[in-house]
């Protein structure tokens, strides 16, 4: 969806600036998101791939805001503040350039990493369960954790429009973090050598 690659640009930063013990300017972060969506915005009417619903219209003229209200969001309500910053978006070649948000390590000394899932429409909050359910179920999971050897994968869910039972509330984040089990990767790489297998058959 629009606005997640530009809210990504600004985490990045944030993160690149901990990482370098620099000085966090909030506001430079949210500039740094209006300009990400500016260059996505300019980028799309470059390809022909514009918007014509009057739905969608409406959403992109609403979206500077909802970017900034997300930024400004996750910096008041920061769930790695006690974490270590070791790397933001790090490629892994031998992964097929698979690409992390953000790598850290906790209170504990553990290695964990993150991954940020920002909602820009509206989000019901008894669904919050199902949504954390579907990306710790989810094979990217195990793909993060094994290229980085963490053990811990995490998703920092920000929510910009949440509601419950139709009561608008508050733009907030959640973080949950799942541990990966010996077993279960044991599974998950004898399942990847047979599609490999199956593939050269």
């Amino acid at each position: 969806m629009m606005g997640g690659a530009a809210f990504g640009v600004a985490m990045e930063r944030w993160n690149q600036q901990r990482i370098a013990k620099q000085v966090v300017d909030l506001e430079h972060l949210v500039a740094t998101g209006w300009q990400a969506l500016v260059t996505e915005q300019a980028l799309r009417v470059e390809q022909n791939r514009t918007v014509t619903g009057l739905k969608d219209q409406e959403f992109m003229t609403q979206l500077p805001g909802l970017v900034e209200t997300a930024i400004r969001t996750i910096y008041a309500n920061d769930p790695l503040a006690n974490h270590e910053i070791l790397s933001t978006e790090q490629t892994f070649p031998e992964w097929g350039n698979m690409r992390l948000d953000v790598l850290s390590r906790d209170p504990q000394g553990e290695v964990v990493v993150d991954d940020y899932k920002c909602k820009f429409g509206s989000f019901d909050t008894s669904w919050t369960d199902r949504e954390f359910e579907k990306h710790f179920d989810g094979e990217q999971r195990l793909y993060y954790t094994q290229a980085t050897g963490a053990m811990k994968f995490g998703i920092i869910l920000v929510l910009i429009q949440p509601h419950t039972k139709y009561k608008p509330a508050k733009p907030h984040v959640i973080r949950r973090v799942s541990r990966v089990q010996a077993h279960e990767v044991k599974l998950w790489k004898n399942d990847l050598l047979l599609d490999c297998k199956q593939m050269e058959v």
